[in-house]
C-alpha cells in the first residue's frame, strides 16, 4: 500500500510500506545533550525542505552543524538519486539520502532510521527523550498566520490546503514544538520565528493537517569489540572444522569430479579465513 499526495510547492509525500521498519524505542538512551541547543537553517526559496528536515534531525542526534558546502553535497546526492531537477522529494527518500550521506563521510558514527506512527507511543517515548522527529503537514496561509501571531499553533482545523512542507517535531518540558526550515518570515503584527509550540494533540493533527507517519533518525549501535572478536573467532574455528572433515572426504572418495568440488569448497574456505583475519586485524 502506498499513502500518496500532489505535489505542490516543496514537496511530495509518499510512504511504502517496506519502509516500516520495526524499532523497539523502549532501548533508545535519553539524549542529554540535545535540550539546550537549537541549530537553526534556512532553506530560502529551495524546495528542499525535506532535505532539511533529515539535516534538522540528524544534528540534534549528532551534536553537529552542516556547513553549506555539505548541504550542496546532499542536494547533488539526491539528483543523482533520481530527484527530479528543481522539485520537490518524497519524504522517505530525503531521510535515506541524507543518512547515507552522514554515514559515508562518518563511517565510525553512523546513523540508522525507521518509520512510525507520529500518534503512536513509540514516537512519543522517542521525543521525551529528546530525539527529533522529522514530519510532513499539509498547510495553507491560515496555518502559518496562526504560529506566526505569537509563535503557537493554536488551531488544527485550516481549511483547504495549498501547499506540503517537511518541518521537525522536538518535545522539552512536556510541550511539542515544530522547528521550521524557514526564518526571517514577519510582517505587520507577525514575529520572526521558526520554531513554534504545537497546542493540538497529535491525533487531532493528524485528522486534518499533519501526515499520519514520521521518521526517526537514531545512532547505530556500536559493535562490542570482544564480542565480535569472539564471533570471528568462532566462524574461524567452524570454517577449519569444514575444510578438515573436506579433506578427509577428499582422501577417502575415489570420485574426481567429487574431489574437484571439495577441492573448490576449500579454496572458497580459505578465502573466507583470510577475510577473517584482516577482519580481526582491525581490531588489533
Amino acid at each position: 500500500m502506498i499513502f500518496g499526495g500532489s505535489i505542490n510547492w516543496a514537496i511530495e509525500v509518499w510512504e511504502d510500506w517496506r519502509d516500516f521498519l520495526i524499532g523497539d524505542t523502549s532501548t533508545l538512551p535519553t539524549l542529554d545533550k540535545q535540550n539546550t541547543k537549537i541549530y537553526t537553517y534556512n532553506q530560502g526559496h529551495s524546495k528542499d525542505c525535506t532535505l532539511y528536515s533529515a539535516i534538522w534531525a540528524i544534528s540534534d542526534l549528532k551534536d553537529y552543524k552542516f556547513s553549506s558546502q555539505e548541504i550542496k553535497e546532499i542536494v547533488k546526492k539526491s539528483y543523482e538519486m533520481g530527484r527530479r531537477k528543481g522539485k520537490g522529494w518524497y519524504s522517505q527518500m530525503w531521510v535515506k539520502c541524507v543518512s547515507q550521506w552522514w554515514n559515508a563521510k562518518f563511517p565510525d558514527n553512523k546513523v540508522l532510521y525507521y518509520s512510525l506512527w507520529l500518534d503512536s507511543d513509540e514516537a512519543n517515548d522517542a521525543l521525551n527523550k529528546n530525539y527529533t522527529l522529522c514530519v510532513t503537514y499539509r498547510g495553507n496561509r491560515k496555518y502559518w498566520l496562526d504560529y506566526l501571531t505569537d509563535a503557537i499553533l493554536d488551531w488544527y482545523e485550516f481549511g483547504k490546503k495549498t501547499y506540503w512542507h517537511a518541518t521537525n517535531i522536538i518535545k522539552r518540558n512536556n510541550k511539542a514544538f515544530v522547528k521550521d526550515s524557514y526564518k526571517g518570515r514577519k510582517g505587520k503584527g507577525w514575529i520572526s520565528c521558526n520554531i513554534y509550540e504545537l497546542k493540538s494533540t497529535f491525533k487531532q493533527l493528524i485528522q486534518s493537517t499533519y501526515y499520519p507517519t514520521a521518521y526517526l533518525i537514531v545512532n547505530a549501535p556500536h559493535k562490542d569489540k570482544e564480542q565480535e572478536i569472539k564471533r570471528l573467532y568462532e566462524m574461524q574455528e567452524i570454517i577449519e572444522d569444514n575444510m578438515e572433515d573436506n579433506s578427509e572426504l577428499w582422501n577417502r572418495t575415489k570420485d574426481w569430479n567429487y574431489k574437484n568440488a571439495l577441492h573448490n569448497m576449500n579454496n572458497i574456505h580459505r578465502n573466507k579465513l583470510l577475510d577473517i583475519e584482516k577482519e580481526i586485524n582491525k581490531f588489533s
